[in-house]
């Protein structure tokens, strides 16, 4: 941890043995960014869970005490350093060698402070837009960092200079891509990339943990198993679910198990009612009376509720009666009512980016949310194979590839 001003935290000291850090709130931090302070700080700490899950399940940031969850506080983070990549200390890391005091070590980084080397890459390198300008002062400063303390006497290599880029970018990217997960389209444009000048083609920069497997399989799944996007009420933010389906001949009626909030189990409710009204304008010759129905959810992100699920929920009832598979990496988007009255997605910008980034290529959407579609980034749409059902038998034969 860097100095700190002692007015940042109140420490309150109620024995020898006990202290409280009294964390400042969001407004508190917001004035302290206008004035400077914050510049001079660095958070060290843990995460209690493995990365590749919380990557997966929910962002970087969650270990912050919860007064400092405000986005605006973590923009102006220029860098998040993987310190699940970093050895630990080993005593042959310590040398045998004089070294400078304290003293003077602290008045040389002090010194470093009056010049900078952020101005470096300009002669050879060439960012892209899709930097704005916090990431490019984020990246441009790192960059410098690196110079000065590595190449004290300003002589480096472009090969040293390129390496220091790509680590800055990367270092900036993993506080976009947090921020993405917590806020949305706000945030949607983390493909930081960078050009040679004269070379023409631009290198693109990624973080190693993005790059672990997709929630959503690409392959062929048993019948009766779907993926829908729902909204976490509670927590405020969108979740990935797998919905899987298994039928006996039984007396009818249905099992849920998983960790359902209430809303999602109105959401299997509506589905089960409406299918067991309306199978035969479905296309089932069967009697959903006849059959005994297991459904769990499978909560991909850690999430604690789901609503706008019910599509889902009739896709995967559907497909379990039939035999019939969902169309591989198929997402299902969207709410129908006991009457079947299809409701639009909200939000849909940020429903359809957390499908594309776990794995979703196909996605199902009402098309009550067309009209929104103007809003979602050209970039996230790219690739993606979209859907728009207008009633209930529409998205079950669209999912079903009929």
């Amino acid at each position: 941890m860097l100095p700190v001003k002692d007015h940042i935290f109140d420490i309150l000291t109620d024995s020898a043995a006990e202290t409280q850090v009294m964390v400042p709130g969001k407004e508190t931090l917001k004035e302290l960014q206008k004035t400077g302070i914050l510049n001079q700080m660095v958070f060290l700490g843990n995460i209690n869970v493995d990365v590749e899950v919380a990557v997966r399940t929910s962002h970087l940031f969650t270990p912050f005490p919860e007064p400092m969850q405000d986005m605006a506080f973590f923009d102006r983070f220029h860098a998040y350093l993987p310190g699940w990549e970093i050895p630990k200390i080993h005593p042959s890391f310590f040398g045998s060698h004089f070294g400078f005091v304290v003293d003077y070590l602290a008045e040389y980084l002090r010194h470093l402070r009056t010049y900078t080397m952020s101005t470096a890459i300009d002669a050879h390198f060439s960012l892209s837009d899709s930097l704005n300008k916090r990431d490019e002062k984020a990246a441009r400063k790192t960059v410098s960092g690196f110079i000065k303390l590595l190449h004290p006497n300003g002589e480096f290599t472009l090969e040293d200079l390129q390496g220091y880029l790509e680590f800055s970018l990367e270092l900036r990217r993993r506080v976009k891509e947090q921020l993405k997960k917590m806020g949305g389209m706000e945030y949607w444009d983390t493909a930081f990339a960078y050009a040679e000048r004269g070379a023409g083609a631009q290198k693109y920069v990624g973080v190693p943990e993005q790059a672990a497997g997709m929630l959503v399989s690409p392959d062929p799944l048993p019948p009766g198993t779907t993926y829908t996007v729902g909204w976490d009420t509670e927590t405020g933010r969108l979740a990935l679910f797998r919905i899987e389906v298994g039928v006996l001949p039984s007396g009818g009626g249905y099992n849920v198990t998983g960790s359902l909030g209430k809303t999602m189990r109105e959401a299997v409710r509506t589905a089960y009612d409406y299918a067991r009204l309306n199978l035969g304008r479905l296309g089932v010759d069967k009697r959903l009376e006849d059959y005994q129905l297991h459904i769990q959810v499978v909560n991909l992100m850690q999430a604690k509720e789901g609503s706008q699920t019910a599509s889902a929920h009739l896709v995967a009832i559907l497909s379990a009666l039939l035999g019939k598979p969902v169309t591989p990496a198929t997402v299902v988007l969207g709410e129908i009512t006991i009457q079947g009255v299809v409701l639009p997605v909200t939000p849909l910008a940020e429903a359809i980016q957390v499908a594309r980034e776990n794995g979703g290529r196909r996605i199902l959407v009402p098309i009550g949310s067309a009209a929104e579609l103007a809003s979602v980034p050209s970039q996230v749409l790219a690739g993606l194979d979209l859907a728009f059902y207008a009633d209930a038998k529409d998205c079950v034969l669209k999912a079903l590839g009929s």
